[in-house]
């Protein structure tokens, strides 16, 4: 699954030297996942899911709480890929953000860097849904 998963990041053609622009910013009233449309100076379009860490139990076809996923493709903890992430998203302008947004995308960014990010991977109950 995770060499899918790979395979399908390596597909794309994201420049995250380049300058990149939010174009829509999406809150989720879940318990707080945040979903960034984005793209690049080549106008590669993606997006960025960062999904809720507040409700740990659930359904085995959802997105995983208190994760990372590209384009719908999870991303693996402390990987280049999301540093690239992070790391993009932190020098990014966020002049043309509302002042609520600027903190919301703070706010994820801190906990993904946190401890607690890769604690709550062992809080998560999966089930199915009958």
């Amino acid at each position: 699954m995770i060499e899918m998963q790979i395979k399908k990041l390596s597909n794309l053609n994201i420049n995250w030297n380049s300058k990149i622009n939010i174009i829509d910013f999406q809150t989720w009233m879940n318990g707080g996942s945040l979903t960034l449309l984005c793209e690049d100076e080549n106008e590669e379009k993606f997006k960025i899911d960062f999904v809720q860490n507040v409700f740990f139990e659930r359904d085995k076809n959802l997105k995983l709480p208190g994760r990372i996923y590209l384009n719908d493709t999870l991303i693996q903890q402390r990987s280049e890929n999301e540093y690239d992430i992070i790391h993009n998203l932190e020098n990014l302008d966020l002049n043309s953000l509302k002042k609520l947004e600027k903190k919301i995308l703070r706010d994820k960014i801190m906990y993904m860097k946190s401890n607690q990010y890769l604690l709550d991977v062992g809080k998560v109950i999966l089930y199915e849904r009958k």
